[in-house]
């Protein structure tokens, strides 16, 4: 049973009914990774679960993907919903540099995409990390 499978995934879920009929607490989506960290340049741990939840509120994002390549730098690579407007693009990224910068204590840069990095799953993570923790 679910309720016994720990992984380490963070997951959305709800009281839904089932395709079978059965009324329980289903698995909406998996968001990423309990133990996932963004490194700062001093080599301190930021949870990535933090972001989700922020990202989770800005209604024009339809995607977005984050990688970590350098110690205390953070690429943000988000994909707009359809219809919003350029203006409105810039005004968000200006937004997201400045709120996370002030979060994080990263270097922020927000690029937009539709070109996001694929698993050889064919999934596409919410984080990567190309840092070495023990660089």
């Amino acid at each position: 049973p679910l309720l016994r499978y720990d992984t380490g995934d963070l997951a959305v879920g709800g009281w839904n009914t089932c395709k079978c009929g059965r009324g329980a607490l289903i698995v909406n989506s998996i968001q990423g990774r309990l133990d996932d960290y963004l490194l700062t340049s001093k080599k301190s741990r930021i949870p990535t679960v933090n972001l989700y939840t922020y990202f989770s509120k800005i209604s024009d994002i339809h995607r977005f993907q984050m990688i970590q390549e350098q110690l205390g730098k953070l690429i943000i690579l988000i994909e707009v919903k359809m219809g919003a407007s350029k203006k409105n693009s810039e005004v968000l990224q200006t937004k997201i540099v400045n709120d996370l910068t002030e979060i994080t204590g990263l270097l922020i840069d927000v690029r937009f995409s539709l070109d996001f990095n694929q698993s050889s799953e064919g999934k596409f993570p919410v984080f990567i990390q190309r840092v070495n923790y023990d660089s």
